[in-house]
């Protein structure tokens, strides 16, 4: 009867699951190798423990095309083992006993939310006496009695569950992995790892820290909480961009003749989800607005424009890595010279489908409006100003003595510009969504989120953002095939002011007349005097830029046999912009004439990649080993054009389009010895090419190596120094080439001129050279990691140092013309070095409390090593061997000539002035008691900067422009003592000369430094079982504010932005909500 029901299960079981044959030849062979092969042959996997197969003798067999129930069927015959099929699952089971024994049994398997099956962990039954361990593949059998049986699951680094059986039969049971902070999954290139393992540096920022900040913008999300990582708002502007280098700069600018001498920053690579990012942190505008001035003398801000990662939503992001050292960064090659910033968008979990919800709104309210002063004030500082000179105030336009402002203008009128211009706060909304969930084979997320961030400027000004975040993961049966594919895309939409004259507002006479007549019409003309400089007008010329974002990857591993993976990293990034720029006549005033013209604008960033892969996986006893083997083939197109059409009538006049490509590929390889977890080795190696150099220069080889070794685990550092519960000594060197100098360099260019007498006119660019190559930067590092008290207190510090030569920067030919330059490479090093501590530690770790505090502190350096020659060439007078590359030369100020009044300045000697950081970090506190939860973060900065002074002597005090109510004291009269120089009202003056090199002198630089109380946030979870009755899984609510106040002796404006007639950081205050349905 039982080969008869065998059968008839064997025959329904091959109709109805599809049957599938297998070829076996085993002789005495264990019964698991027997389930193994036939798992190999076919789609089904076996659950099933080891208590179960000792009821299985040895397999001896010899089938060719059999179907597998049948074989399966014979080798279970007569024993006390049957099976069932869930899905593509065969789960065998202990047969019941259909005596007087009661007992039931229940298959099951254990995994994490991530999908990987948990060993080792512990299954008991609650109440009864059942109790077993999961296998290698989270399998487990137990029997129970109790018709209401609950399971409960636990182990070292499981958070326990309790699961009721409802008489199942099969079970699967995804639990949440209390993983200690070393042994977390860290993203590295090209792979994974942990903090305990990790022969390089590498700093993790998980997405609740993110998701506990109110920023629209990845990068201030990121500001001071990575050793290392410097990052510096421009602006305060919705959508600016931010500064962003790791370790300091490395390369000294290619072309001086431009920016002001101001080198390009040295930003780390980009990447999002195994893509490089198309745009990677360059402004992506053309045209000039609020965001970016573009006057480094009168604004100070040579480095704004419209960020890319204002198309980044920090609510979309589930992980970010920094890897700073060589060991980290040398296999990425030259793309990773500056380091490397891994970010990782929001993760599929396995588990019920759920909705979840983040619904937040608020206000940015604006700081640091400077004060002025008022009418009286600013009246009688003109009329100092005049008496100074020796001129009467006078009413013809044009004279040097014209104030309409003293004689015409109403001298009891008084209007505060700044409160007219910008609103005191302005209201921001945050709305994301989306669906989760899946099984540990096929797993989602898919969410939707929006941001409109208003302008703190009156008008209809603001930055909108929509985003999709689509994440798919698929793993076969076997989980031999691992699948894994994103789809990324943003549609932003920023409003703003095309001319930044509107920064400088507050400089308006306060008895200004009213800016609109009574029709609401700009207001162009009071009491015959001609308003050429009312800045209402400025209103009427909108900028506006779109962006599109788009980013996609695809990731395939698929394992041939046991330990050999091919592994397949594709995608593609594309990043589009459109810019509009209006001036309409009706902005201008009547008499100027002006048509009114509207300038366009597009770019389109785009990045294509393929990388495909093998790796090797191999335990030899007690040493671990990994082989990685690879290719990259990247290509980048950068396209831009703008052009401007004339209106009334229409009337295209200009217009330039501009193409680039860049193609790159290598090859590389990584070797990875672990021996008894704490011997580690790593070694990298890359070859490498860029379309940057001539044909023969194109390649590069660039390796890195490290060691590490886990000391901790020593038995003689376990009996005398127990309460070391974790260290780790780590040395590291790599090199990386650098090949950012922009196009065609080793071709000759030739550019058109405008029509001269209708003739088109051609010039010859910057003359061609094929002999320049990669320059090379130099990374070693030696790391001290320790843990105390189970890791309690982690303490990582860091020495580094890198070293840049083969410097790629501009050379004149004998002929010392602009056009004459060339690019090589010349044997000037840059070093950077310094050091890097992070202090973590958990005080308080109960049941229902919890406190952690981490503290990161950077003490870098930068010098100019050498510079052979510097004095005969474009260099000389910017850079200073010895020095930082932000050392400034600037005029030696000898204060204020008590006689004459004037600055006075010491022209024999120099003032060397360091602009970059002495220092800088991050304290952060994180308190949770029961369901509340709130923590401060404060960032602190010591550095020097460029000060308000500067800004308001370019413009001689005692010109028609008010100025701050704390302004230094002038001079007013021969032996008077001050910090500021007579007044006057002459452009042209000895006054205005020594005031225009005051700005060229130390004196316009002082302390920057700052303590910023950053971010702080307190929220309540409601109780889940509260929530049952509403359908809700969890809800939450919060309170979140940024760039709270901050300390500082700088006066005036920012000390980060370090600006006068700026857009300051606004304060961020937002209230929300979370839930999960």
């Amino acid at each position: 009867m039982k080969l008869l029901i065998l059968s008839f299960t064997a025959w329904l079981t091959s109709h109805c699951a599809g049957a599938q044959q297998v070829r076996l030849s085993l002789t005495d062979a264990p019964f698991r190798q027997f389930l193994k092969q036939i798992e190999q042959q076919t789609d089904y996997s076996f659950i099933c423990t080891k208590e179960q197969l000792q009821y299985l003798p040895p397999v001896s067999i010899n089938v060719i095309n059999r179907d597998m129930f049948e074989v399966l069927n014979e080798q279970l015959n007569g024993s006390p083992l049957g099976y069932t099929i869930d899905d593509h699952f065969i789960i065998l089971f202990i047969k019941r006993d259909t005596g007087r024994n009661t007992s039931r049994v229940v298959t099951g398997r254990v995994i994490s939310t991530s999908g990987q099956a948990m060993a080792g962990a512990t299954v008991q039954v609650k109440n009864e006496p059942s109790i077993t361990t999961t296998d290698q593949y989270g399998g487990f059998s137990l029997s129970y009695h109790s018709l209401n049986a609950v399971i409960q699951i636990s182990g070292a680094e499981i958070r326990p569950v309790l699961f009721a059986i409802n008489e199942r039969r099969y079970l699967e049971i995804s639990i949440d992995e209390e993983v200690k902070e070393l042994d977390e999954t860290i993203i590295i290139a090209y792979g994974r790892t942990t903090r305990r393992l990790a022969t390089g540096n590498i700093n993790r920022i998980r997405s609740k820290e993110l998701a506990n900040q109110p920023a629209g913008n990845l990068l201030p999300a990121l500001q001071g909480r990575v050793p290392g990582l410097l990052i510096t708002a421009t602006s305060g502007a919705p959508g600016a961009s931010f500064t962003t280098q790791i370790r300091g700069q490395n390369s000294i600018n290619p072309n001086p003749l431009i920016n002001n001498g101001i080198a390009p920053n040295d930003n780390p690579l980009i990447i999002i989800n195994g893509v490089p990012f198309a745009p990677q942190n360059n402004n992506v505008n053309q045209f000039s607005s609020l965001a970016s001035p573009g006057n480094l003398e009168i604004y100070q801000n040579p480095n704004g424009g419209i960020s890319p990662f204002s198309s980044i939503d920090p609510a979309d992001i589930e992980s970010v890595e920094v890897l700073k050292d060589g060991d980290m960064t040398a296999i990425y090659g030259s793309r990773a010279a500056n380091g490397i910033i891994l970010i990782t968008t929001r993760q599929p979990k396995p588990g019920k489908t759920g909705l979840f919800m983040d619904i937040s709104t608020g206000l940015n309210i604006a700081t640091y409006r400077p004060a002025m002063l008022n009418t009286k004030g600013y009246l009688d500082l003109r009329k100092e100003a005049f008496a100074m000179d020796g001129l009467q105030p006078g009413s013809l336009p044009g004279g040097i003595n014209y104030a309409p402002d003293l004689l015409v203008f109403d001298s009891t009128r008084y209007t505060n510009w700044n409160k007219y211009f910008f609103h005191a706060s302005a209201p921001v909304t945050n709305v994301h969504s989306g669906l989760s969930g899946g099984n540990s084979r096929l797993s989602f997320v898919s969410g939707i989120g929006y941001r409109n961030e208003s302008s703190l400027l009156k008008g209809d000004f603001y930055n909108k953002q929509v985003s999709l975040n689509n994440f798919l993961k698929y793993r076969s049966i076997n989980q031999r095939l691992i699948m894994e594919g994103s789809f990324y895309y943003t549609l932003g939409n920023n409003r703003s002011a095309s001319s930044p004259v509107l920064l400088q507002t507050a400089t308006l006479p306060p008895n200004y007349p009213v800016l609109l007549n009574k029709e609401g019409l700009v207001n162009w003309k009071y009491k015959d005097v001609d308003l050429i400089n009312n800045p209402v007008g400025l209103l009427k010329q909108p900028y506006v830029i779109k962006t599109y974002n788009l980013i996609s990857h695809f990731n395939l591993s698929y394992e041939i046999t046991a330990g050999l993976k091919l592994l397949l990293n594709a995608g593609y990034s594309g990043y589009k912009t459109n810019e509009t720029a209006l001036f309409p006549a009706s902005s201008f005033h009547p008499d100027r004439g002006e048509r009114g013209y509207f300038n366009l604008g597009k770019e389109d960033y785009q990045t294509k990649l393929i990388e495909p892969q093998w790796e090797y996986k191999k335990l030899l006893g007690h040493t671990n080993f990994t082989v990685l083997a690879g290719a990259t083939i990247q290509q980048n197109k950068l396209s831009f054009e703008s052009s401007r059409f004339m209106l009334d009538p229409a009337e295209l006049t200009k217009s330039r389009a501009i193409s680039n490509n860049y193609d790159y590929k290598s090859f590389f390889g990584r070797f990875n010895l672990q021996h008894a977890g704490k011997y580690l080795l790593n070694l990298t190696a890359r070859r490498e090419g860029s379309s940057r150099f001539s044909p023969g220069k194109r390649f590069g080889n660039f390796f890195s190596i490290a060691t590490g070794w886990v000391f901790s685990d020593e038995k003689i550092i376990r009996h005398w120094l127990p309460w070391i519960s974790f260290g780790k000594l780590r040395l590291s060197y790599g090199n990386s080439g650098n090949d950012n100098i922009g196009y065609y360099h080793y071709l000759n260019a030739w550019y058109f001129l405008p029509n001269y007498f209708s003739n088109q006119g051609l010039a010859s660019g910057p003359l061609a050279d094929a002999g320049f190559s990669w320059s090379t930067t130099r990374k070693s590092e030696a790391g001290l990691d320790l843990g105390f008290l189970k890791d309690r207190v982690y303490i990582g510090i860091s020495k580094y140092r890198h070293q840049s030569s083969d410097q790629l920067i501009s050379q004149l030919s004998l002929s010392q013309a602009d056009t004459a330059r060339y690019i090589a490479n010349f044997p000037a090093i840059v070093q950077n070095n310094g050091w890097e501590i992070m202090i973590e530690a958990t005080p308080v770790h109960s049941k229902n409390t919890g406190w952690s505090t981490a503290l990161n502190l950077s003490m870098p350096q930068n010098k100019l090593k050498s510079f052979p020659g510097i004095e005969n060439s474009l260099y000389s007078g910017r850079y200073i061997p010895g020095q930082s590359l932000g050392t400034l030369p600037l005029i030696k100020f000898a204060g204020v000539n008590g006689s004459s009044g004037l600055y006075a300045f010491d022209l024999s000697s120099l003032t060397l002035t360091d602009t970059y950081p002495r220092f800088y970090g991050g304290f952060q506190n994180m308190v949770s008691h029961k369901r509340f939860e709130f923590g401060l973060f404060i960032e602190f900065r010591k550095q020097k900067g460029v000060n308000y002074l500067r800004q308001i002597n370019y413009y001689p005090a005692g010109l028609a422009r008010n100025q701050p109510r704390e302004m230094p004291d002038h001079w007013q009269y021969p032996g008077h003592l001050s910090d500021m120089q007579r007044l006057t009202v002459l452009e042209n003056s000895p006054a205005a000369l020594t005031s225009y090199l005051f700005t060229l002198s130390g004196a316009s630089y002082s302390n920057a430094s700052y303590i910023r109380f950053r971010n702080f946030f307190f929220s309540y979870s409601f109780k889940k079982d509260k929530l049952k009755r509403t359908g809700l899984r969890q809800l939450k609510v919060y309170l979140q504010m940024q760039n709270i106040f901050t300390l500082t002796s700088f006066k005036q404006s920012d000390p980060e932005i370090q600006s006068f007639y700026s857009y300051s950081l606004p304060r961020t205050v937002i209230a929300g909500l979370q839930l999960q349905l």
